[in-house]
């Protein structure tokens, strides 16, 4: 997995075509590089459990990973790797 990257699209723009709800203009602009600490949009899909229907939500949301082992406070891992 890369470190970082490009996000070109704007708040609406994203909105419109994964076809979600939520997402505000002024919680994103474009940016060139994003870093694992950048906040991003996301696009999080789950069926309806009533109607059955899918539901899709704009979020913004930082990436990396916190393994059961990881130190309170310490830098958050970004990838793994499993060896077999």
């Amino acid at each position: 997995m890369c470190g970082r990257y490009a996000m070109s699209q704007e708040t609406d723009q994203l909105i419109r075509e994964f076809i979600a709800e939520g997402g505000k203009l002024e919680d994103w602009s474009s940016v060139y590089s994003v870093a694992p600490r950048t906040r991003a949009p996301i696009v999080r899909e789950w069926q309806d459990s009533d109607s059955g229907e899918i539901e899709r939500n704009l979020e913004l949301a930082t990436w990396g990973l916190r393994p059961s082992w990881a130190k309170e406070g310490g830098p958050a891992p970004i990838n793994a790797h499993l060896e077999g």
